[in-house]
């Protein structure tokens, strides 16, 4: 009784193959196939660093940390019921001197809505540029700028 079981079991096997055991391949549809739409990786964000310039901006305000990293960062609500001269030295960080022994300036400008500025022409205008006054060794910058639009005019 116990050969004619073990043979009944072995000829199972043999006509069933792979299949009776489950190792057989899945047959899909090319369509069901999800396919790359490009061939280049999609950065990262950094969400999370750009958060941290913003609430380290905020907190130390023109100090510079015991790393000797300094903070700037704007977004709209910075920019509400400001003149238009307010605007432009909000979009501005503050001068740097080699007395505040700065290694690195984090600048984060975030504006979602579109910037309208009038400029007389006499002072440069920039946005989230950094200036130096003096000679500086090793300041690294990182400036991480978003903008929609921007319409600079000057007024005569």
């Amino acid at each position: 009784m116990t050969n004619s079981a073990l043979s009944l079991i072995s000829v199972i096997a043999i006509l069933g193959g792979a299949t009776l055991w489950g190792q057989h391949t899945a047959k899909v549809p090319a369509s069901a196939v999800a396919t790359p739409l490009g061939t280049t990786p999609v950065p990262e964000t950094i969400a999370g660093t750009l958060t941290m310039v913003v609430n380290r901006a905020r907190v130390l305000g023109d100090k510079v940390d015991g790393s000797g990293t300094r903070y700037f960062s704007v977004r709209d609500s910075d920019l509400v019921g400001k003149t238009p001269a307010q605007v432009t030295q909000r979009l501005t960080p503050t001068v740097v001197t080699p007395q505040q022994n700065v290694k690195t300036l984090d600048i984060v400008v975030a504006l979602d809505r579109p910037l309208f500025v009038t400029t007389t022409g006499k002072a440069p205008f920039a946005i989230g540029t950094a200036i130096l006054d003096g000679k500086l060794k090793d300041l690294q910058v990182n400036t991480n700028i978003t903008l929609p639009e921007v319409k600079i005019t000057r007024k005569n």
